[in-house]
């Protein structure tokens, strides 16, 4: 499986971008950075924890319908992308380890 996913660190980016435009009206806001895979997660987890072992088996498709998130380029925001989850994750494993 897997899902779409947003970084905390880009959440936060975000309200503070609408807390320091009150007169910008944006009704909705969708925030979804990437879709990750639970396979995509565990390969980064061992290539930075150099454990190796067998991977879960990939989704049969990525989603049909990814969220857009266009009003947020009007704010001048962009997501942190695979760099930021590839950060997280070897955080992740090295405060484990």
């Amino acid at each position: 499986g897997g899902g779409t996913e947003v970084h905390g660190r880009d959440v936060a980016r975000v309200i503070w971008a609408l807390l320091g435009n009150p007169d910008k009206e944006i009704p909705v806001i969708h925030l979804s950075d990437r879709y990750v895979t639970h396979r995509q997660v565990v390969e980064l987890a061992r290539r930075f924890s150099g454990i190796h072992g067998p991977l879960p088996e990939g989704p049969p498709a990525p989603p049909a319908n990814p969220l857009a998130c266009h009003r947020l380029t009007d704010l001048g925001l962009a997501f942190g992308g695979l760099p930021l989850l590839e950060e997280t994750v070897a955080e992740m494993v090295r405060v484990a380890s």
